[in-house]
């Protein structure tokens, strides 16, 4: 089988808390193979949530979803041996989604951000399925998930689903490429099915991590995407022995977007930032007492800043608006 796993991050290990997870953490995991652990105090507050519910359902407490039915069962009373079958079918009824698989990095996303809300310690789960979660991670089994399916804001109902459905044996995963039963990419892992118990399979279900997924790492890429923009156009005006004028924040700040003046700053700074080599150059020009002539297209050969351009340098406030034209 070919090994086409994401490569660890080095010395880079994820801890969830339920509340610092950051958009270089996920894509760190779905991409490149950081390690993941529970966080402990986030391990004992799961822990104090699903005391909650054992007590409940020990109590005959009718508590919806947990004890009845859901939708129009709702005022159906299930008996506590049920509870854990009634959570099996909630994942099986609802793993309905259609389309071509997500792409790994996705899943490997939704299945951080998925144990990450656990970690909260709301859901009333145990921490053995946060734990799960965290082991097909690690052992890199990636549930196969439909890319349509999802109720938007009413929940990622049937990616999840798909998303749970290894954690009982049942459904298809990715592993090293190829399509396997889940329960025997368990097996290989040597990992046993869960046997899901009241509350877990809602738990489960719902979200909206298929879209927190996607998000992330959209957001990640546009970000990579802007700098390298940023990057591209520094390297071009410097090619081109332009001025950085253009990118004067008073200029910038005349615009209408509140975050207009963010990359042509960051461009700018780059453009007046000699390079490495150039710094180098002008290292060995200052102890032979001689004239930096190696930076002279970052210097010398730049178009002299205007006057006018100076004052726009210099001055705190946007720049007056053209009068209108006489009608």
């Amino acid at each position: 089988m070919p090994t086409d796993r994401p490569d660890r991050a080095a010395d880079t290990t994820v801890v969830l808390t339920g509340a610092t997870l950051t958009v270089a953490d996920v894509e760190a995991v779905a991409r490149h193979g950081a390690a993941v652990r529970l966080d402990d105090d986030a391990r004992d507050r799961i822990q104090a949530a699903r005391d909650v519910i054992d007590q409940l359902v020990r109590d005959g407490a009718v508590v919806y979803g947990v004890t009845t039915g859901f939708g129009d069962l709702a005022t159906t009373f299930i008996d506590p041996a049920d509870a854990g079958r009634l959570q099996d079918n909630l994942l099986m009824s609802h793993a309905a989604g259609v389309g071509r698989p997500f792409p790994r990095e996705v899943v490997r996303a939704m299945l951080l951000l998925r144990a990450n809300t656990l970690a909260l310690g709301h859901s009333g789960c145990r921490p053995l399925v946060v734990d799960r979660l965290i082991d097909l991670l690690t052992a890199g089994i990636h549930p196969v998930v439909p890319e349509q399916g999802s109720l938007g804001a009413s929940g990622d109902l049937a990616p999840l689903a798909h998303l749970a459905l290894p954690l009982v044996g049942r459904g298809e995963v990715e592993v090293d490429g190829d399509i396997l039963p889940a329960r025997v990419a368990l097996d290989a892992a040597g990992l046993e099915p869960l046997r899901l118990e009241a509350k877990e399979g809602l738990a489960l279900l719902n979200g909206t991590q298929m879209m927190s997924a996607l998000g992330a790492l959209f957001l990640a890429d546009a970000d990579r995407l802007a700098r390298t923009a940023s990057v591209a156009a520094a390297m071009s005006v410097e090619a081109l022995l332009g001025t950085d004028v253009a990118f004067s924040a008073a200029y910038q700040s005349a615009r209408a977007a509140c975050n207009a003046p963010t990359t042509p700053r960051a461009t700018r700074s780059r453009i007046r930032t000699p390079c490495a080599a150039c710094r180098r150059s002008m290292a060995r020009c200052a102890t032979r007492s001689t004239s930096s002539a190696a930076c002279s297209t970052s210097s010398s050969m730049r178009p002299p800043t205007t006057r006018w351009s100076s004052r726009l340098e210099a001055s705190p406030t946007r720049p007056r608006s053209r009068p209108a034209a006489a009608g």
